[in-house]
């Protein structure tokens, strides 16, 4: 994929993923940070994966699935966990750090080949 076609799908990404979490959540001042982590945070994945889309074809791979685990429990836990309400903005950077880790180091092994 073109260059500047993969960073405006990007951005499109991070804005969508942004503003229907502004819509869902009813954002106060306390997760307007969070928010402004989120945008970025898509963008920077969604870049990387359309760099190199066979991050998406990982299936049958252990990795794959421990990393699926792990970050839907961790996810789960900080919907729930950071405060007594479920808190949406929280859990969604919290996948996005995790999604944008793995698909930068599976791109990092894979840049080499």
């Amino acid at each position: 994929m073109e260059r500047s076609a993969r960073y405006v799908l990007a951005l499109v990404v991070a804005a969508a993923v942004t503003g229907g979490l502004y819509l869902v959540a009813s954002p106060d001042d306390r997760s307007t940070p969070v928010l402004v982590g989120v945008a970025p945070t898509y963008a920077v994945a969604t870049a990387v994966v359309l760099r190199h889309p066979d991050t998406w074809r990982a299936s049958g791979n252990v990795w794959s699935g421990l990393f699926v685990g792990a970050t839907t429990f961790g996810a789960l836990m900080l919907l729930n966990g950071v405060e007594p309400t479920p808190n949406l903005p929280v859990a969604a950077l919290g996948f996005g750090l995790a999604w944008t880790g793995f698909a930068t180091g599976i791109a990092f092994e894979r840049e080499g080949d």
